[in-house]
């Protein structure tokens, strides 16, 4: 079986529990791609079995990933694939998963299964509350202690595959009020980025190194002279304020911030950032 996950990573954890799948689907004797959907033009017909992978921000999956699948034509066939979503607590996917089943759905692509796992909280605000926050993972996470969640759902969708090969599929539950709730919180996510998490520059910090606009997934940064000008499209995934290299940018809402920036050697792998000189 070939398997292609198709995802996008803000600060490197949803990559981090999807390296652990891949080992275990290749340890079981399966081929694994992880793609990055800020690379990728389509789906590849090479694969048996896809999966659509994004963190969760408002209750939903990144719009990078979700304008991924909008683009992609409708499959002349039926193809499985699998749902990952990774949260900083955990139920904060709320109903993520049936926005990516009804988007997939329209493509002719049968979702499976779900993986939902918890990664290490990187909102910078959550951050400074985290210890206090039920269902927080831990800092680190996804990690050791996840890797046998990771091989179980890898055992699990080799049943399913063998399933929907055999003219048996299966299929999730649709929870239409978990829908509701992040429509919601998607519907908020534009305010807040106007108000409490509009972007800040540190001009005495600010280098003008332009990494935070090549770093945008969505193309919602631009440089002025003063430095970096951000646009109404932001999708607040916080790739930014993060890995800022310099520390330059902030939100309004709080001028200490708890940046989360531990796998920053992980996203420079997979999406070839540059290394700062």
């Amino acid at each position: 079986m070939e398997v292609g996950v198709y995802y996008f990573s803000a600060t490197g954890n949803t990559l981090a529990g999807l390296l652990m799948l891949k080992q275990a689907l290749e340890e079981l004797g399966h081929a694994c791609e992880l793609v990055p959907v800020e690379k990728a033009c389509g789906l590849s017909g090479q694969h048996d079995l896809l999966g659509f992978a994004s963190p969760v921000f408002y209750g939903q999956p990144a719009k990078v990933l979700t304008d991924f699948i909008r683009r992609l034509p409708r499959q002349e066939k039926p193809r499985p694939a699998f749902i990952a979503l990774c949260s900083g607590v955990k139920g904060s996917a709320l109903g993520s998963r049936e926005i990516l089943m009804d988007l997939l759905a329209n493509k002719n692509i049968w979702v499976l299964a779900e993986l939902a796992f918890v990664g290490e909280e990187s909102h910078p605000l959550l951050r400074r509350l985290r210890y206090y926050t039920p269902g927080y993972g831990g800092d680190g996470r996804p990690d050791a202690r996840d890797k046998a969640v990771m091989r179980c759902f890898a055992e699990k969708l080799i049943g399913l595959y063998g399933a929907f090969s055999s003219g048996k599929p299966t299929t999730l539950p649709y929870r239409s009020a978990l829908k509701c709730l992040s429509l919601l919180g998607g519907s908020l996510m534009p305010l807040l980025n106007r108000s409490l998490f509009a972007k800040t520059v540190d001009v005495d910090k600010c280098t003008k190194c332009g990494l935070c606009a090549l770093l945008c997934p969505v193309d919602a940064i631009s440089l002025s002279e003063a430095g970096p000008v951000f646009h109404a499209s932001c999708t607040g995934c916080l790739r930014c304020v993060n890995l800022c290299p310099e520390g330059a940018i902030g939100l309004r809402a709080s001028e200490k911030l708890d940046r989360y920036n531990r796998r920053v050697p992980l996203l420079r792998e997979a999406i070839t950032l540059p290394t700062r000189r």
